[in-house]
Order: structure tokens, then C-alpha cells, then sequence
């Protein structure tokens, strides 16, 4: 499964802005032991957990027109809708990942969703906190 399949699987369960879809991602891979193939690698950041593949992956998906976003006086705080295209992507995607997997996808995307920013930062570096934010030099 490609990085962007997983990222429609989130917003097939709920539009999410990056930073909640960053944290959502990483929980994902952090509750799942930390040993999804090919999954997005992470690394402390200013913001806690990061993966800069996930801009790449956003992008591309945007492109292709699988996501859009509303419009936003700031874009990285818009959410992701998927569009018609990437529901069907993600549906095709969805019927070949194990059921449990799908269900712990659809409850970490309304949590983090349901989060307010600082709280949904304190709450990830504190069940990892060897990925807590880190200060610049």
C-alpha cells in the first residue's frame, strides 16, 4: 500500500486539517507497534512527531485530485475533504486492509479530530514521549 492510500483511509473517516493528520498517522503506526511496511517515518519535530513524506504524499494526492481543502485564511489549517475520486480510492483500499485495522483508523481520526491542537500535542508526547517536540538550536 502506497503512503497516500493510508492518508485516504484517514480522511475517508473524517476531513482532517495536516497537523491532526500527522498526529492521527503517527498514532496509527505507534499503537500498531511501530512496524507498518513501508508506512511514513517519523521524527521529533518542533510540533512532536513528524513526517515530511506526508507533505509529499498530500501534494500528490492533491494533484491527482484525490483531496481537496475549503478554502482557509491559512491553508495548512484548512482540512482535507477527499473528492469523489479518492472515496472510490480509499474504498478499493479499504476492502483489502484487516477490518481491526480499519476500525482503529476510524477511531484515532474522530479522537484527533475531536482534539484541540495543544491537547492532541500533549496527549502524543506524552504516550511517545521519545518523539516530543524538540527546540531548535
Amino acid at each position: 500500500m502506497e503512503k497516500r492510500d493510508w492518508l485516504l483511509l484517514f480522511l475517508r473517516a473524517r476531513p482532517l486539517d495536516r497537523l491532526r493528520l500527522m498526529q492521527g498517522l503517527f498514532l496509527l503506526w505507534h499503537r500498531s507497534g511501530r512496524t507498518i511496511e513501508g508506512f511514513f517515518e517519523f521524527v521529533p519535530y518542533l510540533y512532536g512527531p513528524c513526517s515530511f513524506a506526508l507533505y509529499t504524499a498530500l501534494e500528490a494526492a492533491h494533484r491527482e485530485r484525490l483531496v481537496t481543502q475549503a478554502p482557509h485564511p491559512v491553508a495548512r489549517g484548512a482540512a482535507y475533504f477527499l473528492t469523489a475520486q479518492g472515496a472510490q480510492r480509499a474504498a478499493c483500499t479499504a476492502a483489502t486492509v484487516d477490518p481491526r485495522l480499519l476500525q482503529l483508523i476510524r477511531s484515532l481520526a474522530a479522537a484527533v479530530a475531536s482534539t484541540g491542537c495543544y491537547a492532541l500535542l500533549h496527549r502524543v508526547s506524552t504516550e511517545a514521549p521519545d518523539f516530543a517536540s524538540v527546540r531548535p538550536h
